[in-house]
Parts: structure tokens; sequence; C-alpha cells
């Protein structure tokens, strides 16, 4: 769905955030993208719709070249959501902010059906008729989410979502992840919370510098020796297995729980 080919992108006043970057995106695949501040993360997104054009390289969309259409073309195949929710809210009620995504998505014909499932997906329909500047950040964030995935655009980009979200708004946003995957759609998800990624990644790719620094499967990529180099720290699950004397590590709490068991004497 979206491929990267040699793909470099300079700011106007010179900082190359990009580097001969080379991806692929797949429908129905969550790709969560990981590394420090200024490691290119976020330029990267823009790319995927458009928002920027690279200075070298190419950038297609199920094929088309994004250089040459308008983003706005591009968002019913990649629907972005920004780091910052008021960016994107304009609305004073969160249903008519979420009813604006249905109205502009790929066809008009699931309309209501589109609308009715992002407002539940994202657990709004106790907020529908509050106005969205009333809300907290994290449920903001949530509305903005809701408002793209209402348009039912192949696949999902988010940036920094878990950032303000309390314990409820990220247990809503993994299972978004989660019911996206189930049923077939994409999902690009920029983050800093490594165990959301470890929980919800098909794969993970790791960025430094503007370059692709790892790239693999979380179990792999989350625990790899490299990773403090791009300044991220591995996986829970790995920590408590490297701590623990666990090799291979663990994945889930059940399969430690199953360990220590049988290894014999009290659980720690």
């Amino acid at each position: 769905m979206i491929r990267l080919r040699d793909v470099s992108y300079t700011y106007p006043k010179g900082v190359e955030a990009i580097r001969e970057l080379n991806l692929d995106v797949s429908v129905g695949e969550v790709l969560f993208v990981l590394g420090h501040n200024g490691a290119g993360k976020s330029t990267m997104l823009r790319l995927f719709n458009g928002l920027l054009k690279p200075t070298t390289g190419t950038v297609t969309v199920d094929g088309t070249d994004t250089a040459k259409v308008r983003p706005a073309k591009l968002s019913r195949s990649i629907g972005l959501v920004f780091q910052n929710p008021d960016a994107q809210l304009f609305r004073d009620r969160v249903s008519g902010e979420v009813a604006f995504g249905a109205d502009n998505g790929a066809g008009t014909e699931d309309r209501t059906g589109r609308l009715d499932q992002a407002m539940a997906l994202l657990g709004l329909e106790s907020v529908a008729d509050r106005n969205p500047y009333d809300l907290s950040l994290s449920w903001r964030k949530r509305v903005a989410i809701a408002s793209v995935v209402a348009m039912g655009s192949p696949i999902l980009v988010l940036d920094e979502p878990t950032g303000g979200q309390d314990t409820e708004g990220t247990r809503v946003l993994t299972d978004l992840i989660l019911d996206r995957r189930r049923h077939g759609h994409g999902c690009v998800v920029v983050t800093h919370d490594v165990d959301l990624a470890f929980d919800c990644a098909d794969r993970v790719v790791v960025m430094n510098e503007g370059e692709i620094h790892l790239e693999g499967d979380p179990m792999t990529v989350l625990g790899d020796p490299l990773l403090p180099e791009a300044g991220v720290e591995p996986s829970t699950m790995h920590r408590v297995s490297q701590g623990l004397g666990l090799d291979p590590p663990v994945r889930t709490v059940d399969e430690l729980e199953k360990h220590l068991k049988t290894r014999g004497g009290p659980m720690p």
C-alpha cells in the first residue's frame, strides 16, 4: 500500500530529517515506529500521505506517486491522526466531529455504519453531545482518532497516540489497534511506548538520525542489544526476563508465571 524508495527529506532550513529510506507498509499490517525525538519518525508519517513531498526518491500509495496528487486525495487511503488533537478538531460537538470524517471518507454508502463504529470503538457515546474543547486532552485525542477512523481509510496512521492518555484511554487505543488487525486493516503507530509496541505490533521499525536502525518482529527488535543506541529501552518483558536469566525471554505475564512455577520456589 505504501512504498518508499530511496527517500530523503530536507527541511527548508537545511535540516536533513530522512536519509535514503526504503520501506514498505502493507494493508492488514500493524507497524510500530520507535526512536528518540528528532529521529525522523513524524517526518516519515507526513511523507506517507503527501503533506511533505520527498526531496529525493519516491513515495507511492497504492501505486500513486504522492508528489503528483493532493494530500486530500491520499487521505482516503492513508488516514493520519496528528500528535496534537487540537490541530484537527474544529466542530462544536463530538458527534459532529466524527461525522465530518464519515462524510469525507472512502465512499458514502456506509457512512452511518462507519460513524457508529468509530464512536463505539473509541468509547465516545457518552460524550457525543459535548464540545470537544470541554474535554480533557485524553478524550480530545480519542475524538480526533475517531474522526479519522470514521473515514474508513485502509491504513490508519497514529502519531504519538498515547501521549497524555490515561489508563483507560490506552486500553481503548490498544483495543482499536487489535480490532484493525482482526479486520485486515493496516495501522502505523509512531510512539515512545515500547510496551504497547511489544503487545500490538506485527513489525517494529526503530529510527535513528533519519535512517532505519533496526527492523523486524517485536520479540527480536525490542530486545536487541543495539536498541539503546537509538534512545529506546527494551520492553518490560525483555528487562524482566534478563533480570531472571530467562533465555529466550518470555512474551506474556502468563508465560512468566508458568516458567517460574516450573522452576519452583516463591513467586517474585
